[in-house]
C-alpha cells in the first residue's frame, strides 16, 4: 500500500518482478536442499509472500492504469483473465511437469517468468 501510494503501481510491479526474478530460484533451491517445515514456512511464507505482496496486491490497479476509464471493464476483463488463465492457471501443472524432469526446474521457471514480467 505505502510503496504503491508513494511510487505508483507500475514501479511497484517492476520492483516485485525484480524481487521475484532474484528470489525464486534461490528460494526454491533452499526448499529442495532442506525440505523441512521451517524452511517451507520461511521460503514460501516470507520470501514468496513478499513477492506476492509486491505483485499480487496491486495488479488490479496496475491493469486499470493501462486503459482509459471508459474501457476499464473490457480491457481489464480481457487482459487480466487471459493472463491469469494461461500463465497463472497452468503454472502449477507446468511446475509439476518440470519437477519430474529436474527438481530445480520450477525455480528456474519462476525466475524466467519474473524476467518475462520485467520485459513486458
Amino acid at each position: 500500500g505505502w510503496f504503491t501510494d508513494r511510487y505508483g503501481a507500475a514501479m511497484t510491479a517492476f520492483v516485485g518482478a525484480i524481487y521475484a526474478t532474484l528470489v525464486a530460484f534461490p528460494g526454491y533451491l533452499w526448499l529442495v536442499l532442506d525440505p523441512s517445515l521451517g524452511t517451507a514456512y520461511l521460503a514460501v511464507g516470507f520470501f514468496f509472500g513478499i513477492a506476492q505482496g509486491f505483485t499480487g496486491a496491486n495488479i488490479n490497479l496496475f491493469c486499470a492504469n493501462l486503459f482509459p476509464p471508459r474501457l476499464w471493464c473490457q480491457g481489464m476483463a480481457l487482459s487480466y483473465n487471459i493472463g491469469v488463465s494461461f500463465l497463472g492457471g497452468f503454472a502449477a501443472s507446468i511446475s509439476q511437469a518440470l519437477f519430474q524432469v529436474e527438481p530445480l526446474s520450477p525455480g528456474i521457471y519462476w525466475s524466467f517468468m519474473g524476467m518475462v514480467t520485467l520485459l513486458a
